[in-house]
């Protein structure tokens, strides 16, 4: 993934998508919050046929996105992840485009940013608070400016790589 490809989108209040939701998704989510979001009129974004779109698109589609849905497998399809929970690059194409993430962060993402950078979204969550953030994102804004900055700084593979080659054994 090359940050680069994925522009700002600009301020969080100025871009007109919502909520978006895009590859692999968690049903339990649009059960959770969907007509919540619909009722207030809220642009949610949802794919009918989840991976619709395009890594070609991808950069487009994240542009516009206010909040971006990111659950790892381990959420999303439990049996087929085998107890294995892990960051996926959608994760990072978000914070490169400076979108809000939501749903559930990946320990390993924690340890490595050193602080959790979503907000946590289950079948927990008030929908007061998903509406909250996607009627008023600007409280997010540093959040996501920081976990943007912290992609540049270590969340690169050329970052991971130079990390692996000091600290691993051959």
């Amino acid at each position: 993934m090359d940050p680069s490809n994925y522009g700002s989108g600009g301020p969080l209040v100025d871009r007109p998508i919502a909520v978006l939701e895009i590859g692999r998704t968690w049903h339990g989510f649009n059960e959770r919050f969907g007509s919540s979001l619909a009722s207030v009129g809220v642009c949610h974004i949802r794919p009918m046929v989840p991976g619709s779109v395009g890594i070609v698109d991808l950069p487009s589609a994240l542009k516009p996105a206010r909040i971006v849905v990111c659950y790892p497998k381990s959420v999303t399809h439990p049996k087929l992840a085998g107890g294995v929970e892990t960051v996926t690059d959608r994760y990072f194409e978000a914070m490169a485009s400076r979108c809000i993430l939501v749903g559930h962060c990946p320990d390993e993402l924690r340890a490595l940013w050193g602080y959790d950078p979503m907000v946590d979204v289950g079948s927990h969550t008030e929908t007061q608070l998903l509406l909250r953030i996607a009627l008023d994102p600007a409280g997010h804004q540093d959040l996501v400016d920081r976990s943007h900055r912290m992609l540049q700084e270590c969340g690169l593979w050329k970052h991971r790589i130079r990390y692996m080659v000091e600290h691993c054994e051959y």
